[in-house]
């Protein structure tokens, strides 16, 4: 069996595991430890945050599996790059997010007026989610999609529900079970850079002082191919949210 096979064997069965730990925590989990109010809260958060991430990072990890390929030579210095990016994209999107702080506020005040108390933790995983998805993208062009896969669908579900299981137990109250969801975004993101740096690409630090008239060629190609992506992202983010 080709090591491809392998890796997509390994992914199927992650997606799978990952729709059953997701189904107990939905549908069994946060019913039975909190208060419908509380599961609002709790669900907001991460859909705040999962509908933020495509736009902070600009599409950067669509452009990094298109067009690794074309600078495969300079994979190093092109990462770093596209970190680089996709800290401009989340910088962006803070800064328009302060802006517009008053009305987005607003809008949570008269029915969920506990989302402002914990905007942070939003913008936050929004961040880790960030990098996270370039770490993704950057493996899974080096056909490295098994342990990156196995990470977001059942290590992240996973911790999400030990997260809910020790507020159950009294371990911490609820204000900080909500922050605890900033650390589960950082475990997965040390997770994800872990593997990178025993199995796949070690320096990462290359680039920015190898940059090249080819790199900003490339930005010129990658934010344009990324900001094709946001209508499809967004459209599927609004799918699957609660109604």
């Amino acid at each position: 069996m080709s090591k491809l096979a392998k890796q997509s064997i390994l992914t199927t069965i992650s997606a799978y595991l990952g729709v059953v730990i997701g189904y107990f925590n939905l549908l069994w989990l946060l019913p039975y430890v909190l208060e419908p109010a509380q599961i609002g809260l709790f669900k907001t958060i991460q859909d705040m945050a999962l509908l933020m991430t495509p736009f902070a990072q600009m599409g950067i990890g669509n452009g990094i599996t298109r067009f690794f390929p074309q600078v495969k030579a300079e994979k190093f210095s092109f990462f770093t790059f596209s970190l680089f990016l996709g800290f401009i994209g989340y910088t962006v999107l803070l800064l328009v997010f302060l802006l517009f702080k008053a009305p987005i506020s607003a809008a949570f005040v008269e029915r969920s007026p506990e989302v402002n108390e914990y905007i942070q933790v939003a913008l936050l995983i929004t961040f880790l989610s960030v990098v996270n998805t370039l770490l993704e993208a950057f493996s899974r062009s080096f056909l490295k999609i098994a342990i990156p896969s196995l990470i977001r669908d059942v290590l992240l579900r996973l911790l999400m529900g030990l997260l809910v299981i020790g507020y159950f137990f009294d371990c911490y109250p609820f204000y900080l079970m909500i922050w605890g969801m900033t650390l589960v975004y950082l475990l997965t993101l040390l997770s994800m850079a872990f593997y990178m740096r025993r199995t796949g690409p070690r320096d990462l630090a290359r680039g920015l002082v190898e940059g090249t008239p080819r790199h900003r060629m490339s930005a010129r190609r990658v934010l344009p191919h990324g900001a094709s992506t946001h209508p499809g992202q967004c459209s599927l983010r609004g799918s699957g949210r609660r109604r």
